[in-house]
């Protein structure tokens, strides 16, 4: 998204917004997925990228907070199955 933001592809941003959204609701994680729906939304809209790179950075922080959450339950699962062996 950041690409597509530095090179003013408000296309591409768009269909990355719009994949990313669908993806976070499937992963359970629905403030990306609602962040990414606005983008997603404002890009329809308009073809002109103004605040949509304040929009982008905050997909990217709640990006890195799903991300980091889903290593912790990754982390918790395998160390739960490590206990139940011995």
């Amino acid at each position: 998204m950041q690409q597509a933001l530095d090179q003013s592809d408000a296309t591409l941003l768009r269909r990355s917004a719009h994949s990313l959204k669908a993806s976070s609701a499937m992963l359970g994680a629905p403030r990306l997925a609602e962040l990414c729906g606005q983008l997603d939304e404002a890009l329809c809209e308009v073809s002109i990228l103004t605040q949509e790179g304040i929009q982008v950075a905050e997909i990217e922080i709640e990006f890195q907070q799903v991300q980091a959450g889903l290593s912790a339950e990754r982390q918790r699962c395998h160390s739960e199955e490590l206990g139940e062996s011995e």
